[in-house]
């Protein structure tokens, strides 16, 4: 979950509340009290993307936390948060429940494209305000049609385009399989990513492989986009089938470049389910070595494209070394986090002479 949802969310509240208490008629609209803000969301707690579950529940905390400090201007935030299972038909059902029958202020921080796309024309409809949605794609920019649907992502072609330039920059022979979500939100990225590749995209996209919500697994895509013999594969997908796809191809000894949207992205939610969390963690600690303590494992390279692709928006990144940054006069404790590594990791035939030879350099620090 992203903090800035909620400090916007902060902001907007405390413009909203701050109708003069002294008024002879106080004009507040459904969900607003001089107590009491009440506002709703649905969120998949269930269903193909419970792993997004979390934003509702970061959601939950931090108005909990910001009731118990007083609110804003004296009222209460009461967040009702239901379960839209990533489902179309039950992602209404919720809202109309939210709407009618809790008669909430605004549905705030809905997640999924699926869900906000299938409830969009209702809330406009009814003057509802759909407000900092966890969604990107194109349609929910459209305030001509929607006037009452405020986004909060950066559409998802504008990511799926970053991609798209990234490869051609840093990866320009790269042999592109794609795996996208059969909807607005995978065919939003995807469509991205061919704009970003330009006129290279039908020669650099060797395979695609599109999936439904409904399917159990993807390993048929995956055996698919693997079989083209793409050296570089693209998740546009959710949580439960980039874990799927990642683990499928590790099984198949398939090594790939694999790139990551940013809805997928989560250590947590995707790589560890995947099975990637111990490689990863040693990737990490490889890297922070710094040059000339040893090779870098071959999934280090998930974390240069990840540190390039930042760069691409502060170019003076790319020239720094992957490596724990150490101030001066703060090397001991730069040592001494070396040493816990050291601890913690398992061992391995030659770790004696690996470690023997970092105590020698802590102990020059």
């Amino acid at each position: 979950m992203r903090i800035p949802i909620l400090v916007g969310l902060s902001a907007l509240f405390l413009s909203s509340a701050g109708i003069e208490a002294g008024a002879a008629e106080k004009l507040y609209g459904p969900g607003a009290t001089d107590t009491e803000i009440k506002i709703g969301q649905t969120v998949p707690y269930s269903g193909p993307a419970s792993a997004f579950s979390s934003y509702g529940r970061v959601m939950i905390g931090y108005f909990q936390m910001l009731n118990e400090k007083g609110g804003i201007n004296g009222r209460k935030v009461n967040l009702i948060s239901l379960d839209n299972a990533f489902s179309p038909p039950k992602a209404i059902e919720q809202t109309r429940k939210l709407v009618d029958d809790d008669g909430v202020l605004a549905e705030v921080g809905t997640v999924g494209t699926v869900p906000n796309v299938a409830v969009q024309k209702y809330l406009n409809q009814n003057k509802v305000p759909q407000v900092f949605i966890s969604a990107g794609g194109r349609r929910f920019n459209d305030p001509q049609n929607f006037p009452w649907t405020v986004p909060f992502y950066p559409p998802f072609e504008m990511e799926g385009a970053t991609f798209g330039k990234f490869i051609l920059k840093k990866m320009p022979n790269a042999k592109i399989a794609v795996l996208y979500q059969n909807d607005d939100y995978g065919k939003d990225y995807l469509n991205g990513l061919k704009t970003g590749l330009g006129s290279d995209s039908t020669a650099k996209i060797v395979a695609e492989a599109s999936y439904e919500l409904s399917y159990p697994t993807v390993d048929c895509e995956v055996l698919k986009l693997k079989s083209s013999g793409a050296d570089t594969l693209i998740y546009f997908a959710t949580p439960k089938f980039a874990a799927q796809a990642i683990k499928k191809a590790n099984e198949l000894n398939w090594k790939p470049v694999q790139l990551l949207a940013s809805p997928v992205n989560s250590v947590q939610g995707v790589l560890t389910p995947a099975g990637l969390e111990k490689r990863l963690h040693h990737a990490v600690y490889e890297a922070s070595r710094g040059p000339g303590l040893g090779a870098r494992p071959r999934s280090d390279r998930i974390y240069r494209l990840h540190e390039e692709m930042g760069a691409e928006r502060q170019p003076e990144r790319l020239d720094r070394p992957l490596r724990l940054r150490e101030r001066p006069g703060h090397r001991p404790r730069a040592a001494a986090m070396r040493r816990q590594s050291d601890a913690r990791k398992p061992s391995r035939p030659g770790d004696e002479l690996q470690q023997g030879a970092r105590r020698h350099a802590a102990s020059r620090d």
